[in-house]
This record gives C-alpha cells, sequence and structure tokens, in this order.
C-alpha cells in the first residue's frame, strides 16, 4: 500500500463547488457537482515531486448495496502556472483513494513556492438509509476476508500496540458492532482535541501518538480510529476527499479525511470521527 503523507512544508486550499444538477429519488438524492480548487504550496529545499490525494470512484462492494456506484469523479484539468499538467503516475491505495503523483518543476511558480489549480467533476448519489442498531451484527460474524484485508496493521496504524489494543476494547467491550463502532468513534470526537497547528508544523503522528498526545487533525483522528477499529477485530479504512458546504453564501470545499467501518449486515458506513458523523450508509465526495 502506498503510504505519501505530507510531503511539504505547508499547504493552502482554496475551492468552489458548482452545482450543475441535482435529482430526488425515493431514498437517495443525486448530485453533480464541479469543484474547483487553487492549491499554494511552500516548500524548503529542493522538490522533485508533489503528491495530490484526488477523490475517485466508489462502489459499494459489501453488504445491502452491493455493486451499487455512489460516486463517479472525472478529472477535468490540472494546470500549472505555464498549462496543463499531466501526472507521473497515478496509484490506487489499498483504501481505495487516488494518488496523483506530479512534477513538481511544471508547477514552481516562483523560489520555493507551487501552485496547481485543478478542476473535477462528480457525480454523488447519496442514501439516506439509516441504521437499525438492534439490526447490527456480531463482530463474530464478519467475513474473514475482509479482516485479513481491513485489520491489518500499517505505518500509521499500530494495531498491534497492546496499548492501543487495550484501550480498544475498554471502549469497545460490545460485540455489537454497531454499538463497538461508535463507541470508539465518540471517543476519537470527543476526546482527542483538533489542533490545527500540526497542518503548519507537517507533522503525521499516526495512532499510537495521536492517542497518547490527545490532540491532532482530521487525519489523526481518522488514523486513530481507523486502528482501534482494527484492533477489535473490526474493518476500517480510510477515505480522502473533499467536504462542500456554504459560508457566507458562498459554495466551498475543504480537503478532509474521514472513515469507514464495515457494520454487517449493512456494509461500509461513514464514520467522520473529526465531526462525529457517523450511522447511515451515506457517502459524500
Amino acid at each position: 500500500m502506498l503510504q505519501h503523507r505530507s510531503l511539504l512544508a505547508a499547504a493552502m486550499l482554496l475551492a468552489v463547488c458548482v452545482p450543475v444538477a441535482l435529482s430526488t429519488q425515493l431514498a437517495q438524492r443525486a448530485y453533480t457537482i464541479e469543484v474547483r480548487m487553487t492549491i499554494e504550496v511552500k516548500a524548503r529545499g529542493d522538490v522533485s515531486e508533489i503528491c495530490m490525494w484526488t477523490p475517485y470512484n466508489r462502489v459499494y462492494k459489501e453488504g445491502w448495496w452491493s455493486q451499487h456506484p455512489y460516486q463517479q469523479v472525472d478529472v477535468l484539468e490540472l494546470r500549472g502556472p505555464s498549462g496543463l499538467v499531466e501526472p507521473k503516475l497515478a496509484a490506487l491505495t489499498r483504501e481505495e483513494n487516488l494518488l496523483l503523483v506530479l512534477d513538481a518543476s511544471k508547477l514552481r511558480s516562483e523560489e520555493g513556492e507551487y501552485r496547481i489549480e485543478v478542476k473535477l467533476l462528480a457525480t454523488i448519489r447519496e442514501f439516506k438509509q439509516g441504521i437499525d442498531p438492534s439490526l447490527a451484527e456480531p463482530i463474530s460474524k464478519i467475513p474473514e476476508r475482509l479482516r485479513r484485508r481491513y485489520c491489518r496493521a500499517d505505518k500509521y496504524w499500530q494495531v498491534e500496540s497492546q496499548e492501543l489494543k487495550e484501550l480498544a476494547m475498554k471502549l469497545a467491550p460490545s460485540d455489537n458492532t454497531y454499538q463497538a463502532v461508535k463507541a470508539i468513534l465518540n471517543y476519537c470526537y470527543k476526546e482527542i482535541e483538533y489542533d490545527s497547528g500540526v497542518i503548519l508544523r507537517n507533522e503525521t503522528r499516526g495512532a499510537l501518538e495521536t492517542y497518547r498526545r490527545g490532540r491532532g487533525v482530521c487525519l489523526d483522528k481518522a488514523d486513530l480510529f481507523i486502528t482501534l477499529c482494527r484492533a477489535r477485530g473490526i474493518p476500517a479504512r480510510l477515505v480522502i476527499g473533499i467536504v462542500c458546504g456554504k459560508v457566507g453564501g458562498l459554495e466551498i470545499a475543504s480537503a478532509h479525511a474521514w472513515c469507514e467501518a464495515y457494520i454487517p449486515p449493512y456494509g461500509w458506513v461513514v464514520a467522520d470521527p473529526t465531526n462525529g458523523f457517523f450511522g447511515s450508509v451515506t457517502e459524500a465526495l
């Protein structure tokens, strides 16, 4: 699995979401959104490549909505200071996030500064189906093939840490998968303080350090949530993308990291330990 985290000293993101179409049909809504982003990066020393997470096509592969596509993303344009840019490499991680590797020399605007303009077109099918906790099956019912793939340890997910194993069991003693995931989410949401200074310090902490320090940004909270779920035997994975909203009447977007946890028989369920969102089969760009 590729693990490209922060390569540069600081990054600023300005984005605008332009709704193109909206339709409502039974229990789901479909959006088509054009997302325009301008990313400016400042870095020290020689930089040969810049890696950029990009929203990607996603399809439900498990649970009640198996094989239902819920997100389609087309990269319409990547533009540097001197014109259009083509990625050197596009890599899909085990978590099904898309990483674009770009030639930094084509993005340099001046010494130590880089700039890229991104235009995406995304269609999102959003479910409004809630999760009934009483229907959630026990952790023991989770397929072993999913455990093998989504309960393993990683550089930032110290699943074998005895400290985190004990915390996971303390937080989530219930064998009900829904209750266990909810307890872990509540801990990461309420007990881990959001610390925006991590971005400016260009730090990537991972689960264990985030737990010990008790603070972090969205990626740190996601790392801890994923690790605690996996330590408890519950498949969990990282989602890298963009969240859209309104500020002062203007549609804006921001880069964000959140999670999905596997809850049988429903399948993958969104869990956002930064904002506390949980418990509905619904997806966002």
